[in-house]
């Protein structure tokens, strides 16, 4: 009789086990995927800032290229008032 119910006992025992492992893993797997989607986020962010930090130089260069091609032309109208005088 006391066999019995120590064999019930390590049963009950073994399933509670296996039932918190299985909890257990959930919670790891559920850990990993809130991981994965913060690093997919932290990414994206660093990505962002990436892309406006080019795009600012990338503006500035337009800006440079514009004041350049404004000083060629009026370089070119001054020469032509002189080529005229």
């Amino acid at each position: 009789m006391a066999e019995k119910i120590n064999k019930e006992d390590l049963i009950k025992k073994t399933e509670k086990l296996a039932k918190n492992n299985k909890q257990q893993q959930r919670s790891l797997e559920s850990l990993l995927e809130l991981t994965k989607r913060f690093y997919v986020e932290e990414k994206t962010i660093q990505i962002a800032n990436k892309l406006k930090e080019l795009s600012k130089k990338q503006q500035n260069l337009f800006k440079a290229q514009d004041v350049d091609l404004e000083k060629q032309k009026q370089l070119g109208e001054n020469l032509r008032m002189y080529q005229k005088n």
